[in-house]
């Protein structure tokens, strides 16, 4: 029985998936002017019709601790450029990733563990930007993105308190969350009999390749393995979140250098990211 329904709740999140980005890839082509600027995630945001549902198909194990924001769709041509100097003054780590629209796939990034921050060289096509700012400043500026020669995506400051909503965001759970995300608590049960490679192409966020990751299910009591985690390979910040059965984040924090053990949280399953360290002066 759990496993049909679990199969019920793969094929309902993927048509779910494939409806919402067929909406939202027709929304920015009547919006273009909505493409090309940054969107924080936030309270604001997630009360527009429709956001919550494809932000909980798109990249549905939030990350409480980034702030997050999104550009485009927009057409390139062959270069895209990230203000790298304005991101650097906004937060101790940051991401920009490069998708394919409207599949998402990850081409390219550009971030603060890399050294080189010159353009970014693209074959022709419809590109979206995804943007993680991880210890942010109290102001930060979210960087312009100048596209074949042409800003495209202007420079934006933004609120040092935006991520505020995480914390009455599990409320705005419901039986059709629930549904969408029934599968991954299966899925993770039979983690051992599945392939790899699909388990982490269903459970883990938008490709971000700064990050590494591990995640895995939480039984009744217990709490996170984050023993030897600050050796995860190239990871200077290491945080923990906890999520519930519908992939509402319940829990989250830091994982302070040398902690070897957290408190229980009570969720159903977890993802450990090691976000990796600002290069320095002699970094390869």
């Amino acid at each position: 029985m759990k496993i049909a329904l679990a199969l019920l709740s793969f094929a309902f999140f993927r048509v779910t998936r494939g409806v919402l980005r067929a909406v939202q890839s027709l929304y920015f082509r009547a919006a273009k002017a909505e493409a090309a600027r940054w969107r924080t995630l936030s309270a604001e945001a997630l009360r527009r019709p429709l956001a919550m549902p494809i932000v909980m198909t798109t990249g549905p194990r939030w990350n409480p601790h980034a702030i997050i924001a999104s550009a485009g769709p927009f057409r390139a041509h062959g270069r895209i450029e990230i203000d790298a100097a304005a991101a650097a003054r906004s937060a101790g780590a940051w991401t920009v990733v490069v998708h394919e629209f409207p599949s998402y796939r990850t081409v390219a990034f550009r971030g603060s563990s890399a050294v080189g921050q010159g353009p970014i060289s693209l074959p022709p096509g419809r590109y979206a930007l995804a943007l993680r700012y991880y210890r942010w400043s109290g102001q930060p500026v979210l960087p312009q993105v100048t596209v074949d020669g042409r800003a495209q995506i202007a420079a934006r400051a933004i609120d040092a308190a935006t991520n505020g909503f995480y914390a009455t965001l599990a409320f705005r759970k419901s039986w059709f969350y629930t549904c969408l995300h029934y599968y991954i608590l299966v899925m993770l049960e039979w983690r051992g009999r599945l392939p790899e490679t699909f388990v982490k192409g269903e459970f883990l966020p938008v490709g971000n390749p700064e990050t590494e990751f591990r995640f895995g299910l939480l039984g009744p009591g217990k709490a996170p393995p984050i023993d030897g985690l600050n050796g995860m390979p190239n990871s200077g910040d290491v945080y923990v979140t906890v999520y519930d059965r519908a992939s509402f984040p319940v829990d989250w924090s830091p994982v302070p250098p040398g902690r070897e053990t957290l408190p229980a949280n009570g969720g159903a399953y977890y993802l450990i990211r090691g976000q990796r360290r600002a290069a320095e002066a002699g970094d390869p």
